[in-house]
């Protein structure tokens, strides 16, 4: 996001032109979370980004949305 100028969720629903709740139940602050297909499809458009580009496969067992635990 910040490659495109976006450093926060409220930015990204002004770029995109939703709602911030909609953003907001859509991502975290980190950017995990869980977009709709149309937010995907908005994002691929708006930021020239493909389908790869945007989605990551988690890194640890955790479910999504599930914080890590503190060491």
């Amino acid at each position: 996001m910040a490659d495109n100028g976006i450093g926060s969720r409220h930015g990204l629903s002004e770029r995109l032109d939703v709602t911030r709740s909609t953003v907001y139940d859509a991502f975290d602050a980190d950017w995990s979370g869980r977009a709709t297909d149309k937010m995907i499809a908005q994002l691929m458009v708006h930021l020239g980004a493909d389908f790869g580009d945007l989605i990551a496969k988690p890194k640890s067992g955790r479910k999504p949305g599930q914080k890590a635990a503190k060491s």
